[in-house]
């Protein structure tokens, strides 16, 4: 009987284990289940735990997290806080919280720490800005090492390195005796920011340390390249075992670099995501795509100075990565060379291509997406009034089920078009011709572009297309807007989400048109983005929702 109690306790905890892995990113969920009994909070406190200031999106709440790691001090480094006269109120009979710890991020430190150590006072005298840096300085440094030596082991570190941030704290990682200990589980590093050389001590600590990193990036602000950056990098890279995401901003000029390029090229039979900001190296990157037979998802974020005579020789690559799924590139000008650098990678795709975000097309690159990917799910385009007859065409042969289509002034008049305020100027026959090409199976429409009020009614008026989601991305929000979707709403029977953008208008709909609109609708969301995305699984593109 006893070893049959025993079993079944294993299988209940197994299986509470596999519900709470499905709810870790559920704070409400996660504080419900932490009352149910005794049983269940022991198992819900290290998921709260692991990554508390993730769990907790409002960063007001961030100091009482720090104030609960501050209870965890051992006795000297409490006294060592009261010298500074820093609140030191002790929590009753704390629990070891910081070996829960799993996701390290410097940044959420720092702002917890000044959340919990500002004042009121709107004007500081110059003796107290400066004292008070120093206790913030000793604060992040003793709550770093408390969690170094106390966590069971990161499984992610982030580190933010700001030398223009006057606020930001710089700490020598490598001081902490046992940082090797608590790096043995790391799966994920992601470093942003200025490059200095206690963070590139940092990096030889790891490669001499660390083989178990899968997913990598190293995003650095513009700055002279190094010898000592590129070694760093380069010993990082290839120390580890199995890279299968790996990121980072092309930071030298004008020459290649191709110690990185080798270095990623030995992880090329493992990589499924490679993510390159400020591109130029394009004839590098290629000869290391072209080993990289399991490659899902590449994403090119800006270009830099791109030769135009190497452009002409590599036009046509001479082979093609099958296993490409995702491919993005944005954040370039319609430059003849980053649109020649674009065609360059989308002729690489293969026919399996499932999900294409551009920043900017042309004709040729709209009929190569209509001839060569035919199994197109997902599609973000950014284009120019005059090419859309030409996107009318190749839509309805895409069986999409998600779009977010962005339409600007045409080219000649780009720089002198104001694009935020200004509606487009459609015609009755290019309205029912866009209509018209919206594919049957589409789920999600984004609609990043505005309309004049008889454009947009006209529009919905005559689309036939069961959405279940509709974006709002760029028109203004009168009642106009919004009487319109719940017309389309009531007609087709299917839309279950409605999300509108405020990042641009500070104007809402009014609260009588969301109430008629939420008996028709049963989710309606506000965000601010960076950019909404129906692509946030394959990119990391920042949106943030507000309601």
């Amino acid at each position: 009987m006893a070893k049959n109690h025993y079993l079944q306790l294993i299988v209940f905890n197994n299986c509470l284990n596999l519900i709470l892995d499905y709810l870790k990113d559920n704070k409400e969920a996660l504080f419900s289940c932490l009352l149910v009994n005794r049983l269940f909070c022991q198992h819900v406190i290290p998921y709260l735990w692991s990554s508390p200031f993730e769990l907790e999106t409002n960063p007001n709440k961030h100091k009482l997290i720090l104030r609960t790691y501050i209870s965890c001090l051992c006795e000297e480094e409490k006294q060592q806080l009261i010298n500074f006269q820093i609140e030191n109120e002790s929590l009753s009979t704390p629990r070891d919280y910081p070996k829960y710890l799993e996701i390290f991020n410097n940044q959420h430190i720092q702002d917890a720490v000044e959340k919990f150590t500002s004042t009121e006072e709107k004007v500081e005298r110059t003796d107290m800005k400066n004292k008070k840096r120093k206790i913030r300085k000793l604060l992040c440094k003793i709550i770093t090492n408390l969690l170094i030596n106390r966590t069971k082991g990161f499984t992610c570190v982030e580190i933010i390195s700001s030398s223009s941030d006057l606020n930001s704290i710089d700490i020598d990682y490598t001081i902490f005796p046992r940082l090797s200990q608590a790096l043995s589980r790391l799966q994920v590093f992601e470093f942003s920011g200025v490059f200095s050389q206690g963070i590139c001590q940092l990096f030889t600590n790891f490669a001499q340390h660390i083989n178990t990193i899968k997913k990598l990036s190293i995003l650095l602000q513009p700055q002279d390249e190094t010898l000592e950056i590129t070694q760093a990098i380069t010993k990082l890279i290839k120390s580890q075992t199995k890279l299968t995401s790996f990121t980072i901003t092309q930071y030298w000029d004008n020459h290649p670099c191709s110690k990185i390029y080798s270095a990623i090229d030995s992880h090329s039979n493992y990589l499924n995501h490679l993510r390159i900001e400020g591109l130029a190296d394009v004839e590098q990157l290629l000869t290391v795509l072209q080993n990289c037979n399991n490659l899902e998802t590449l994403q090119l974020w800006e270009f830099g100075e791109i030769d135009n005579d190497s452009l002409f020789n590599l036009k046509y690559p001479g082979f093609r990565i099958e296993s490409i799924k995702n491919l993005y590139c944005d954040g370039y000008s319609p430059s003849h060379s980053n649109l020649t650098t674009v065609g360059l990678f989308l002729r690489i795709c293969g026919r399996n291509l499932r999900m294409l975000w551009l920043g900017h097309v042309t004709k040729e690159l709209l009929q190569d997406m209509r001839e060569y990917f035919p199994h197109l799910n997902y599609l973000s385009l950014k284009i120019y009034e005059e090419l859309l007859l030409d996107l009318t065409k190749s839509l309805p042969s895409m069986p999409l089920e998600n779009l977010i289509l962005s339409i600007i002034p045409n080219f000649h008049n780009y720089n002198s078009f104001n694009t935020t305020n200004t509606a487009l100027g459609f015609t009755t026959s290019s309205i029912m011709k866009l209509v018209k090409s919206i594919p049957i199976t589409l789920r999600y429409f984004g609609l990043d572009f505005r309309m004049n009020k008889k454009d947009f009614k006209f529009f919905f008026e005559n689309l036939r297309v069961p959405l279940n989601q509709l974006a709002i991305l760029e028109n203004s929000n009168h009642d106009y807007v919004l009487m319109t979707v719940i017309d389309y709403a009531k007609r087709v029977e299917s839309l279950k989400e409605f999300i509108y953008d405020q990042s641009y208008d500070h104007t809402n709909f009014s609260e009588e048109m969301l109430e008629e609109a939420r008996t028709v609708i049963p989710k309606i969301r506000v965000i601010k983005r960076g950019k909404s995305s129906i692509c946030k699984k394959y990119f990391d593109i920042q949106y943030y929702e507000v309601s």
